[in-house]
């Protein structure tokens, strides 16, 4: 709609004024378009809206933009090609411009196409100018879309939303460098420490089996973290703690202690301690490692006591289980050692029914990293 300045002015933007008798002003002219434009365009919007204009109801312009009618449509087309018509139909697309679009179809294709009131079909991508997945729009969806200059931008799906499909995982003790892919902004974590050795079996002052502990379990930290695409993580993933030796063959000798595993970590976001080892001295099983950082934190579960002798038998502990799974078993006359079973996992200790120098400890497992996005 077009201003409509004073009849007989040579400004097309000139100001009306009233009349002052006073100053003996005479007031402005008004042309007819003055008038009969900005009610018939009011009236279009109003029946636009499917409203019926009418004299008794002076909030009509209100509703009819309350209504939203002039921005909607039920698409048309294909599942993978939409299609639009608004009503009154639009001059041109601007930056900026948003629609809401009743969708009849689940799309199928990562770069599906919309096209409204014949301006030609436009990619559609997510709300931040990602690829879409399928299934980003479904039958009888109300979806807002945004027109970007170049693109038609799915207001109600960004990548955040879509649950991790990709999985990056390190199980092998060691330093690694993760770069965080293009399009992803968060990632969700597994951290686990590695497993404590198991204690080696030892002699009493009497001679008789003195059975060692079993190792502990790393601890776990689990949950999001946020990202930027192309940034370097530091990865790593704690070695499992080698068990200890036999003692000497002579009374009052100590088995060796299992040594702790190691710590794994992500970056400075999350990191988990490695199961303490199981002792050669006094017996007792590892203690279980800590999780920090993430939204989940555990503690890894502890090995288990060595048993006291019974004549010239005695059981050693078992390795503590972590959030991946059981430690390993302690030998007995039927089996053998067990190193940490599950990642993170703490080792099993030896079955003394007489003393020789290859009754050490297991050695715990290596500690885990996953990354999910």
């Amino acid at each position: 709609m077009k201003y409509q300045s004073p009849y007989g002015s040579d400004d097309p933007d000139a100001s009306y004024v009233d009349r002052n008798n006073a100053t003996a002003t005479k007031g402005s002219a008004v042309p007819a378009k003055a008038i009969e434009q900005p009610q018939r365009e009011l009236v279009a919007l109003i029946s636009a809206a499917g409203l019926t204009p009418g004299d008794g109801d002076l909030s009509q312009v209100a509703k009819a933009i309350q209504a939203g009618k002039i921005n909607y449509a039920v698409a048309g087309g294909t599942a993978n090609a939409l299609t639009a018509t608004l009503t009154p139909p639009p001059t041109q697309l601007t930056v900026g411009m948003r629609i809401f679009l009743k969708t009849p179809f689940i799309n199928s294709s990562a770069t599906p196409t919309l096209n409204v009131n014949g301006f030609g079909p436009a990619t559609i991508v997510g709300n931040d100018g990602s690829t879409l997945p399928a299934r980003a729009y479904v039958t009888d969806m109300v979806a807002e879309f945004e027109w970007d200059g170049a693109n038609w931008r799915l207001l109600d799906y960004t990548s955040l939303q879509t649950p991790p499909r990709n999985v990056t995982s390190y199980s092998v003790a060691g330093s690694y460098t993760f770069i965080v892919p293009a399009g992803v902004y968060k990632l969700y974590c597994t951290c686990v420490g590695a497993g404590g050795g198991a204690g080696g079996i030892g002699q009493r002052s009497d001679g008789s089996p003195k059975a060692a502990g079993g190792g502990g379990a790393g601890g776990s930290a689990f949950g999001w973290i946020d990202v930027d695409p192309g940034q370097s993580i530091a990865i790593t993933v704690g070695a499992g703690g080698p068990g200890g030796a036999a003692s000497a063959n002579a009374p009052s000798s100590d088995g060796g202690s299992g040594s702790t595993g190691g710590t794994s970590s992500i970056g400075a976001y999350m990191s988990a301690t490695g199961g303490s080892g199981g002792s050669g001295v006094d017996c007792s099983g590892g203690a279980g490692g800590t999780g920090v950082g993430g939204q989940i934190n555990q503690i890894g579960g502890a090995g288990t006591d060595g048993s006291g002798a019974t004549n010239l038998n005695s059981y050693g502990g078992a390795g503590g289980a972590s959030s991946q799974g059981g430690g390993g078993r302690p030998s007995t006359t039927k089996n053998t050692i067990q190193d940490g079973q599950a990642k993170g996992s703490g080792a099993g200790s030896c079955y003394y029914n007489g003393w020789t120098s290859t009754k050490s400890g297991g050695n715990g497992a290596s500690g885990l990293v996953i990354l999910q996005y």
